[in-house]
Formats: C-alpha cells, sequence, structure tokens
C-alpha cells in the first residue's frame, strides 16, 4: 500500500509541475506574449512572497524525493515513532487528486486570465463562473488542501512544517491580489466578494 502512496505524491507533484505551472504558462505565452510565470513589476513585499514560494517549492520536491526513494534526510527516523496511518494516507491521497482537478479545471475556467503573480500591466477580466461562483480562490485552496494531504501521507515535523509556510504563504498572496482586483475591477469586485467567500 505504501507503493501507491508513493506513487501517487509523485505522481501529483511532477503532473502539477508540468501541466498546472510549465504547460499553462506555455499555453498563455503562446496566445498571448505574456509571462504567466513572472512579472517584474512587482513591490517589495510581492518579490518577497516570490522568494517564499520559489523555496516552498523546492521545500516539497526534497520532501517527495526524500520519501519516494526513502532517502529519510529529511523525514529522518520518524516513522520509526509514528509510521503513517493507511487511512490518513488514504484520505490525502483523494485529497491530492481532488485537490489536482480542481487546480486545472480552475484554470481551464481563467483561460488566459491566470498568472502566478499579481500583473499589473495586463488588466485581466474578473471571473465569476464555473468554481469562482463557490470560491474566490479555488486554485489556492486546492494547493492549500494538497499540502495538507502531504502531510497526512507523509506526517513528519518537515512536511507540516512545508505546510505551515505555504498555507500561510498562500493567505498572504490572496489578500494582495484581493487588493489589486479591487483596484482594478472597483466595485464589480466588491461585489462579488460580498456574494462569494474567499475560500468556502
Amino acid at each position: 500500500m505504501e507503493l501507491f502512496f508513493k506513487i501517487v505524491l509523485f505522481g501529483y507533484f511532477f503532473l502539477f509541475l508540468f501541466t498546472a505551472l510549465l504547460w499553462r504558462s506555455y499555453v498563455i505565452y503562446a496566445k498571448t506574449g505574456i509571462n504567466a510565470l513572472t512579472q517584474s513589476n512587482q513591490h517589495s513585499f510581492l518579490k518577497f512572497l516570490a522568494i517564499v514560494f520559489k523555496i516552498h517549492l523546492l521545500m516539497v520536491l526534497g520532501l517527495v524525493v526524500d520519501y519516494v526513494f526513502e532517502f529519510h534526510v529529511l523525514t529522518g527516523n520518524w516513522f520509526s515513532f509514528f509510521p503513517p496511518i493507511r487511512f490518513t494516507a488514504s484520505i490525502g491521497s483523494l485529497f491530492l487528486i481532488a485537490g489536482f482537478m480542481i487546480i486545472v479545471t480552475a484554470q481551464n475556467q481563467m483561460k488566459t486570465s491566470w498568472r502566478i503573480e499579481i500583473d499589473t500591466r495586463n488588466p485581466t477580466p474578473l471571473i465569476e463562473t464555473g468554481l469562482f461562483q463557490y470560491s474566490r480562490n479555488p486554485i489556492f485552496l486546492a494547493l492549500r488542501l494538497n499540502y495538507f494531504a502531504m502531510f497526512l501521507i507523509v506526517p513528519c515535523p518537515y512536511s507540516l512544517l512545508t505546510f505551515l509556510i505555504g498555507d500561510c504563504a498562500f493567505q498572504a498572496q490572496v489578500r494582495q491580489e484581493e487588493q489589486h482586483l479591487s483596484k482594478t475591477h472597483g466595485a464589480v469586485y466588491r461585489k462579488y466578494c460580498s456574494r462569494v467567500p474567499r475560500w468556502l
């Protein structure tokens, strides 16, 4: 059963990396000429957040590689005392799969509006349909769910730290994006906020 959890975790990470990040960015660039991965016109806090996200991605990669290939450098001998529970790991696997599907679906619904960072140079329309009629941030919600899922699959201090850092960074990024969207769309966005919750 542990092999299944390893396949799910490894598959999720690299599918997310190549499908939700690299391929999606390529599609947007091919259609619009806009680089969805990075924007140079960011103020200092957003630049700091961008660095945090890059470090966090490396932390997740380290967790995945350490667990899948049983190096136990980051997870240590924690499993000797607290081995993964099959039930919680199964729930975590379901969360990963569901989260990935939510991310891809939401990106498709955003079409060419999707960005990694806040883009002040290329205004995009406000998306209010699909998953965005239930949550203002379905992609970040799915990512929060997925990093918690990784903790359920690989329960150790390092995976907990990875989840907490990611969760705090997502919370901060969402609030920055809300300020940007409020300036860009004004009353339309504020009405949308009154109707649809930030998360669920």
